[in-house]
């Protein structure tokens, strides 16, 4: 679709008179066809139809604007209407093609009401001027039928600013449901809405509410599935209208931690199990490597919702972070609804993410995000100046207690590597091959969990045979032990 001046449209209709050689011929001669501006004709006018145009609701490839009175009997052909939204008079005409009758393609109304106001289905009123080439008592002419108007509306579901979470994780309280996360932008510029959640109970059914006049979520307009305890992680929604039968609720057959993803416009849901998942952070840190060698800086787990990673963030100090199965998707990658906001706290969103940056570059800080209420915060270390380690390892049973098994360091004061156990043993991480500085494992803590609290000359570390992925903080003893 090209915008066109009409003094661009002149010159083509022009040549486009000087080459026409079927039913005007004596358009071919030249000089018939000056360069003279659109006139008007009596008895030769253009009306629109006056009718909004819900694009929703047309199942034609072409759609009627307007209509032409042509009591002045004039032969005419090559019918085009100039179109303009009526509220920018700067705007450049986009130049659309009709039949004698005022239809014009419908895809090609629908992509200029979008382009110029995006989709949210409301009238919006544009101006064209109609202009036909014709044959008027034997001369011809390029005709101005006069201006119409064209109100349309886009092809959208209506999206809420707001959508909830109810059912028996809140005990079917309304008041109590739980707000979807959604970025700053225009909801349909974005549609997707997420939700972390923790589900406590088998079978635990659930539905999705919008706001009423009020702004208080409620059972008018909820939003459901086909079948009611449908347990499917993706699936249609449908939305109750007017006195319809309710929607069935959806069904999550296992207690744990879930990821919703609502696309509301074309309202599909998805959720995602999020129990004992771990996240990759990906950014200055580690030269935002999306490739597998780049998972090496993973947030330690503080909680069944919490994690946290600390730090020297150097560079831009800025990061964005994946789960496992997701690394590499940029579409999928989680991070602020802000990009690049230096705030001390922000929202996380898992659509359209930005990066989040530390607020101080090349400072320590510990950052801290919450996956339930999706949220993350930045706390400044008290101490600038920890002790630096030349090396970090790995010494144990698994090398009869000799040379370290060496790790990388990830990020400042962050270690990563890999280890095969070939049989349950007992472990610790020390310092440049000495131990004048060694860490083991916090009292109360299990390691037979994957993710526990270390403490600086903690007890010996016991851990099952396996093949591992190692994480180790020696700022905060946080330890990582994750089953390849």
């Amino acid at each position: 679709m090209k915008k066109l001046s009409l003094y661009t449209l002149l010159s083509m209709l022009c040549m486009f008179m000087a080459s026409c050689d079927e039913d005007f011929e004596d358009w071919a001669d030249p000089q018939s066809w000056p360069q003279e501006e659109a006139v008007s004709v009596p008895g030769f006018t253009a009306s629109a139809t006056g009718s909004t145009i819900n694009l929703k609701d047309v199942t034609s490839d072409s759609v009627q604007i307007f209509s032409i009175n042509n009591s002045a009997n004039a032969d005419i052909a090559n019918v085009r209407v100039a179109v303009k939204p009526a509220d920018v008079a700067e705007a450049a005409p986009v130049m659309f093609e009709s039949d004698v009758n005022g239809k014009i393609v419908t895809a090609e109304l629908a992509k200029l009401v979008e382009d110029t106001y995006g989709k949210r289905p409301v009238e919006r009123t544009f101006v064209g001027d109609v202009y036909a080439n014709a044959m008027v008592g034997g001369q011809a002419m390029l005709i101005n039928a006069g201006q119409i108007n064209i109100v349309a509306v886009p092809e959208a579901p209506v999206i809420e600013k707001n959508y909830y979470l109810c059912g028996d994780i809140c005990g079917w309280d309304t008041n109590a449901s739980i707000k979807f996360e959604h970025s700053d932008k225009d909801v349909y510029e974005d549609p997707v809405f997420t939700l972390v959640f923790d589900v406590t109970k088998a079978d635990s059914y659930w539905k999705i509410l919008i706001e009423d006049e009020n702004g208080v979520p409620g059972w008018a307009g909820q939003i459901g599935v086909a079948e009611n305890g449908d347990p499917s992680f993706t699936g249609k929604l449908i939305q109750k209208v007017g006195d319809a039968p309710d929607p069935g609720a959806g069904r999550i057959e296992k207690p744990g931690k879930y990821l919703m993803t609502l696309n509301m416009m074309d309202y599909t849901y998805e959720i995602k199990p999020m129990v004992a998942e771990f996240y990759y952070l990906v950014g200055a840190l580690q030269g935002w490597n999306a490739n597998p060698d780049g998972m090496t800086c993973m947030f330690y787990p503080n909680s069944a919702t919490e994690m946290s990673y600390t730090t020297k963030w150097e560079g831009d100090g800025n990061f964005k972070f994946w789960t496992a199965a997701d690394f590499g998707n940029w579409d999928k990658a989680m991070g602020s609804a802000q990009d690049m906001s230096r705030e001390t706290t922000g929202t996380i969103v898992s659509s359209g993410a930005g990066a989040i940056a530390v607020p101080e570059q090349d400072m320590f800080y510990t950052i801290k995000v919450n996956t339930a209420s999706m949220t993350y915060e930045w706390v400044k270390c008290e101490e600038q100046n920890p002790v630096a380690y030349n090396k970090i390892g790995l010494i144990g049973g698994f090398n009869n207690w000799g040379a370290d098994a060496e790790l990388k360091q990830a990020a400042p004061h962050n270690w990563y590597g890999e280890i095969s156990l070939t049989e349950d043993t007992e472990l610790k991480f020390r310092a440049n091959g000495e131990w004048n500085d060694d860490w083991g494992i916090a009292d109360g803590e299990d390691s037979s969990n994957a993710a526990f609290q270390g403490k600086y000359k903690g007890g010996n570390i016991k851990i099952a045979a396996g093949d591992y992925k190692v994480f180790f903080n020696d700022i905060t003893a946080q330890m990582i032990f994750l089953k390849k």
